[in-house]
């Protein structure tokens, strides 16, 4: 069994008799009773030859030749995409944090990890967005167009007119005057009160996405820290990514997309690392056939370098808020 795990450093046998260490002896085939494949475990490449591809598809370009008897390390566990079971691994034998992605059935197990069963994490699937209780540093957002003031009650001076989807931080509890709420918010510029019945909670001590198309960045938040800043492109002239708040409502590794839009029509296998952020074809997604990042040129989508999208991905969770807007 071996004790090591995803981001360990491994000795090379080399590295081992410089240092009179003498490399475990490993079996040719693993006899345990677990035969699926899972992060940490060892295995070995089983055909002549196996492409180690950039994504889970058979269209993403490739990376590494594997050749037969190749060991490498699991990164993750195993992941449907396009019809088939893919892993992310590592070589054993280079000190090289690059990784691959491979079909499972070109891989023998060699060592588990763990003699239990593959357990997939899912998360947990959360329904509409509960509003009864607003708190301090929560994020919320409008519903309506609606007038933020300048102290709570309709007699507040109209500071600013607000749009539907205007997304501000909760400063202090809920004031009631009369028969209705009102909450004390911050945008970037400026403060002031908005009534309850007009918001809903957005993200509250949790990762969201923010979209920016004037500067066309994308932000990973982790609750208030900046955990990512990404550059991106949006849609172009005829094809505008929608503004709103919205959220992640499904993940997908590689898919096929096509449609025709507004005379134009597109067919483009392998997508990779898509994020399902709006019914009717909105993703974020990774983009190999352009490199105009910064430059609105996308189809309606939010779109990014691939490296970028498969960070992104690997760090978003499901029902992700995510907030749109210029």
């Amino acid at each position: 069994m071996l004790d090591h795990l995803p981001g360990d450093v491994l000795l090379s046998s080399t590295l081992a008799s410089e240092l009179e260490l003498k490399p475990p002896a490993l079996p040719v085939a693993y006899n345990g009773a677990r035969t699926n494949r899972m992060a940490g475990d060892l295995v070995e490449i089983n055909r002549d030859s196996v492409n180690g591809h950039a994504w889970m598809s058979t269209i993403a370009p490739v990376k590494r030749v594997l050749q037969s008897g190749t060991r490498a390390e699991l990164l993750s566990d195993p992941t449907r995409s396009e019809g088939r079971i893919w892993v992310s691994l590592r070589l054993l034998d280079e000190s090289s944090s690059e990784h691959f992605y491979v079909a499972t059935r070109y891989l023998d197990l060699v060592e588990a990890r763990a003699a239990v069963p593959l357990s997939i994490e899912r998360p947990e699937t959360q329904g509409e967005r509960d509003n009864t209780v607003v708190l301090p540093e929560d994020l919320i957002h409008t519903n309506v167009r609606v007038n933020l003031r300048s102290s709570p009650g309709a007699g507040g001076a109209i500071l600013r007119e607000l749009a539907p989807n205007t997304v501000g931080s909760v400063r202090r509890e809920r004031a009631r005057i009369g028969e209705s709420d009102w909450i004390h918010i911050a945008l970037r510029d400026i403060e002031g009160w908005v009534a309850a019945k007009h918001t809903k909670l957005f993200a509250r001590h949790e990762k969201w996405i923010e979209v920016e198309r004037s500067t066309q960045t994308l932000i990973a938040w982790n609750d208030r820290a900046e955990d990512g800043r990404l550059t991106i492109s949006s849609g172009k002239a005829g094809f505008s990514t929608p503004c709103g708040t919205f959220t992640i409502s499904n993940k997908i590794p590689a898919r096929r997309t096509t449609a025709t839009v507004n005379g134009e029509h597109w067919d483009i296998p392998g997508v990779p690392w898509v994020m399902v952020f709006r019914a009717g074809g909105y993703y974020l997604h990774g983009v190999y056939w352009h490199n105009d990042f910064g430059t609105p040129v996308s189809h309606g989508c939010v779109t990014l370098a691939v490296p970028d999208a498969e960070w992104l991905y690997g760090w978003t969770p499901l029902n992700a808020p995510v907030w749109i807007h210029d």
